[in-house]
């Protein structure tokens, strides 16, 4: 099977109607018979190199990074988020303790022998 090629003429009005409309980009790379990864590296290199206000297409089930961290900013900016403590204040007031071989071993006998 020959691998379906688009030109820029063609990708990229399809690609903003499919972004208009609200498709995955896993929806628009089935529409026109690319993969996703392709899909979206073209759309990555479209944004770099021509205009960055060209849309990304979500992710199916998935939330776009550049989504989560803009909520993440907005609700800090407002007020209604206090910062993730620092790495230093997270060792002093959590202990880690690391499990070895022999508790596995011994949780695991726990399992067999009740």
């Amino acid at each position: 099977m020959a691998k379906k090629k688009l030109t820029i003429e063609e990708f990229l009005p399809l690609y903003l109607k499919a972004a208009e409309d609200g498709l995955t980009k896993e929806e628009f790379a089935e529409q026109v018979g690319l993969k996703p990864n392709t899909v979206y590296q073209r759309a990555y290199e479209l944004r770099r190199d021509v205009d960055p206000s060209i849309p990304l297409l979500a992710t199916r089930g998935r939330v776009p990074m550049q989504d989560r961290a803009a909520a993440i900013l907005e609700e800090y900016r407002s007020g209604k988020s206090e910062p993730a403590p620092k790495k230093e204040a997270l060792k002093k007031s959590e202990p880690v303790v690391q499990a070895t071989e022999e508790d596995d071993a011994e949780a695991e006998l726990s399992k067999i022998f009740g």
